[in-house]
């Protein structure tokens, strides 16, 4: 009888091992989620809420915006429709590139991935600046 009570024991201490485990395990999930959740830049423009899931993961994606662009040596400044790139380094900084813009009259230049804000040289050699 004796024998059977500390066999009986063992079981038990088995099964409360096993949830310390998975409370253990749930713990630790809910402390990254609430990490990757609070460190998520904040959603502030309409783009920034379309792809708030690419930037909740740290997913690079492609938006569309509208940014000033003015060419170099000119006191000219256009508002324009840019094909911004988004990307993330390894600690979560974002970095944005300019790809494209587009003017109202359907014509487009091409920047490859020019820092935004920043300055870029366009598929025919002229130099622009981003803000």
């Amino acid at each position: 009888m004796i024998r059977q009570k500390k066999d009986l024991q063992r079981g038990q201490g088995g099964e409360g091992e096993i949830v310390a485990i998975i409370l253990i395990f749930l713990l630790l999930y809910g402390c990254s989620y609430l990490y990757k959740y609070l460190t998520a830049p904040k959603n502030i423009t309409e783009t920034d809420k379309i792809y708030s899931e690419q930037r909740f993961n740290k997913e690079p994606y492609t938006s569309s915006e509208t940014i000033e662009a003015s060419p170099e040596n000119s006191a000219s400044s256009y508002s324009v429709v840019a094909t911004i790139y988004h990307e993330f380094d390894k600690d979560g900084t974002e970095h944005k590139m300019v790809q494209q813009i587009s003017f109202d009259n359907g014509g487009c230049l091409i920047f490859g991935n020019a820092p935004f804000p920043g300055n870029g040289t366009d598929q025919h050699g002229r130099m622009w600046s981003f803000n």
